[in-house]
C-alpha cells in the first residue's frame, strides 16, 4: 500500500493488491518500469500483464529471471507441472531418469537454484511457481 501511495497509484485494497501481485509477483524489474504511465491499480495491473505476455519483452524477461538456460526452463516446466502436488513427486523425478535431457542431480540443483531466488517455493499445499515466472515458461 505505501509503495501504490509513493508511486500516486489510487486504488489500492487487499483485492486490487491481490491482483497486483499476480499481474507482477512484486518483482521491481516490473513495478518500477510502468508506474509512470499508470495511476490506478487496475490500470497497472493490465500494463504489466500486457507487457508480461508481450513477445517483445518476453525474451529479456527471461533473461532478467534467468531462465534463458533450457535446462533451467525445463526443469521449472516439471515444477509448475506439479504445482499442488506432494512435494515427494518432484523427488521421484530427482532420482528417477532423465526428464527433457536433464539429468536428475542437473534437476535438483535447478530446483534449489530456483528456491533460493523464489522463482519457485514449497509449502504445505504442494509446490508453487511465481506467476510471473509461470508465465514466462509458457
Amino acid at each position: 500500500q505505501r509503495w501504490l501511495e509513493d508511486m500516486q497509484i489510487v486504488g489500492g485494497n487487499p483485492n486490487t493488491r491481490a491482483r497486483l501481485r499476480n499481474a507482477s509477483g512484486y518483482w521491481p524489474t516490473l513495478l518500477y518500469r510502468l508506474p509512470p504511465q499508470c495511476h490506478e491499480v487496475g490500470q497497472l495491473c493490465e500494463a504489466i500483464e500486457r507487457y508480461v505476455s508481450s513477445g517483445d519483452h518476453v525474451d529479456a524477461l527471461r533473461v532478467e529471471f534467468g531462465l534463458d538456460s533450457v535446462e533451467a526452463r525445463s526443469a521449472l516446466r516439471l515444477v509448475n507441472e506439479l504445482q499442488g502436488e506432494p512435494l515427494d513427486v518432484l523427488e521421484s523425478f530427482a532420482s528417477g531418469d532423465e526428464y527433457e535431457g536433464l539429468r536428475p542431480e542437473a534437476l535438483r540443483a535447478w530446483v534449489e537454484w530456483a528456491e533460493m531466488l523464489q522463482l519457485i517455493g514449497a509449502s504445505a499445499s504442494g509446490w508453487k511457481v511465481d506467476p510471473v515466472v509461470s508465465r514466462l515458461l509458457a
